[in-house]
């Protein structure tokens, strides 16, 4: 059976809201079952209406990368095009062009984004393919969904809802991120559409998919045999929050742990644990959990996982340093062991991370283990 991507599910859900303050969200589930909301505001509730066929020359255009599917190669993009200026939501009448498209996932560049260029006809939610946009529907709530225009005549308002199910767009890139929109659309009520637009377009990244780094091979592990760290009274523990999103990744903290066995810092484990935020909210708090080593720093590892921890890696710098990031074992200064497996299992940590209980059990490339448990206060 061919796997479905994506949409039926790229919806875009129209909330009622106070008139002063009405939002507009666009949801994206994705295969796994997660959810991107990403928000677009200033749009008022929504009523459905008939019109006479429309010409509209949009004044400014953003997009988001959604995600991407391997096994269909299709990447779904969400534009935007206003009539308006960027960021004039008051001036009145307001129209919005919302299109869900899909371009080629394998031309996807995660670390230098670009809207999917070529002419899309429609496509079939259930069917996913390139150079495709999906047809404006109701979802389950009645609510305006994928491609569509709206109108506001003023704040106070409904939205005029156009649902467009046919019709072409063709893009086409000029310099410096600029691009030739023009779309001959058919909609629902029988009205046609012609639309049209030049100039920015600038592609955020929605999808949580991390731009690769510039990584380094891991240096062979100095280990010898397994080994048992013990912490004496002299101990001494740092905790650095990284926060949201180092790597592109929004629902992730990562904190960093550096467990010094004693005052001479000559001995010390560095950990990068990867926390879930929706489930874990609180930037500085460490869950008590399992926290298994990632067998590979990717979205697919990270996002499989609502508590984990980094692997070693090494990355260059763009000024040609390097910097070793995940678990590390260091002893008299200069050995060191990149760890690439194992458990890392926190007992007990409060919200500000001062106390912290914790045992670990890691390897290294040739199965050596580092174990040990880690009990006391951290800075």
């Amino acid at each position: 059976m061919k796997k479905k991507t994506l949409l039926s599910a790229a919806l875009a859900l129209i909330t009622t809201a106070a008139m002063a303050q009405p939002v507009y969200n666009m949801k994206v589930t994705k295969n796994d079952g997660t959810s991107i909301v990403i928000p677009v505001k200033d749009v008022a509730d929504v009523t459905f209406n008939t019109g006479e066929n429309q010409e509209m020359t949009f004044k400014s255009g953003v997009g988001s990368f959604v995600h991407r599917d391997q096994q269909s190669n299709t990447a779904v993009y969400l534009l935007e095009l206003s009539t308006n200026i960027f960021g004039d939501n008051t001036t009145m009448p307001m129209s919005k062009l919302y299109i869900t498209l899909l371009g080629k996932a394998d031309t996807v560049n995660i670390k230098q984004l670009s809207a999917p260029i070529g002419t899309f006809t429609i496509g079939d939610p259930n069917e996913p393919e390139s150079s495709k946009f999906y047809p404006g529907i109701r979802n389950e709530n009645g609510e305006a969904a994928n491609t569509f225009l709206g109108t506001l005549n003023s704040a106070q308002d409904p939205m005029d809802i156009k649902l467009i199910n046919g019709g072409t767009l063709t893009i086409t890139p000029m310099e410096n991120r600029k691009y030739t929109l023009e779309g001959d659309f058919t909609c629902v009520d029988g009205s046609t559409l012609k639309a049209s637009y030049k100039g920015m377009l600038v592609i955020d990244n929605n999808s949580g998919e991390i731009a690769p780094a510039d990584t380094l091979p891991l240096p062979e592990s100095k280990l010898a045999a397994d080994t048992t760290l013990v912490f004496g009274n002299k101990k001494y523990g740092m905790a650095t929050d990284y926060g949201i999103g180092r790597f592109g990744i929004k629902n992730k903290t990562e904190v960093y742990l550096q467990l010094y066995t004693d005052d001479s810092y000559a001995t010390c484990l560095d950990l990068y644990l990867l926390i879930d935020n929706e489930k874990y909210p609180g930037t500085k708090q460490i869950p008590a959990g399992k926290y298994p080593v990632l067998p590979k720093i990717d979205w697919e590892n990270i996002n499989s996982h609502e508590l984990s921890a980094e692997p070693a890696w090494r990355v260059k710098t763009p000024e040609g340093s390097r910097v070793d990031l995940g678990c590390w074992f260091t002893w008299n200064y200069a050995y060191k062991a990149p760890l690439v497996g194992g458990e890392i299992e926190v007992l007990s940590g409060n919200a500000d991370s001062s106390e912290l209980h914790l045992k670990f059990n890691l390897k290294d490339a040739k199965g050596h283990t580092v174990k040990g448990e880690w009990k006391g206060k951290i800075e």
